[in-house]
């Protein structure tokens, strides 16, 4: 008989928890627009690393720039990542640095997963 997993929204659900200065922000999952997003800069950005000449970086970078323009306005990485919780951040005075580090984090959780952003956090 085949085995019946849990429902999907008690392993993500509320999303990843950043704790910044004593307080918790949930950092909202990403729509699969921005995740699938997310992975293609990461394997881009892994092609331009791993390239040895000078076409094969050309080749990568003509590959992000034909990503397509995600829905919205002109928004920073982390200001789509965190979602709602960026404004709640600023709104806190939580220093620039810490939010950007915090996007960071999420970008990293969502294209290598949990235990990636935890070393990466």
């Amino acid at each position: 008989m085949a085995r019946k997993f849990a429902d999907l929204d008690e392993y993500w659900s509320p999303g990843l928890t950043l704790t910044v200065r004593g307080r918790e922000y949930v950092v909202p999952l990403p729509s699969a627009e921005l995740g699938l997003w997310c992975q293609r800069i990461a394997s881009t950005a892994g092609a331009i690393h791993q390239a040895s000449t000078e076409q094969e970086i050309k080749a990568a970078v003509e590959k992000i720039e034909s990503l397509p323009e995600l829905d919205g306005e002109d928004l920073t990485l982390a200001q789509r990542l965190l979602g709602d919780t960026y404004g709640q951040m600023v709104e806190d005075g939580v220093p620039f640095p810490y939010i950007e580090f915090c996007g960071n984090t999420a970008y990293v959780w969502v294209v290598a997963g949990e235990e990636a952003a935890e070393r990466y956090w």
